[in-house]
């Protein structure tokens, strides 16, 4: 039983292997109220909006800038294959 004071829990992969179904779930709770998808001909505010949402997940490289460029693409369809 977890008390809250531990900061990790240790497992090997050996142990892991014995009670993983194959399946993972990712929980992710929409805090910008985010819907559907962003057009290419989208306005500069959200295009701006998508970049500084790529930088806050991890994409340092990407320059907030209102435009939808190459570099930007390429992270979206990384992003979506995985």
């Amino acid at each position: 039983m977890l008390t809250g004071k531990e900061d990790k829990i240790k497992v090997t992969p050996d142990d892991l292997k014995k009670h993983w179904s194959g399946r993972i779930f990712i929980l992710w709770k929409n805090f910008h109220n985010i819907k559907g998808s962003i057009p290419f001909n989208s306005s500069g505010e959200s295009i701006t909006a998508l970049k500084m949402l790529l930088r806050d997940i991890g994409y340092q490289d990407i320059d907030i800038s209102p435009d939808y460029d190459d570099h930007t693409r390429n992270v979206i369809m990384e992003i979506q294959k995985k």
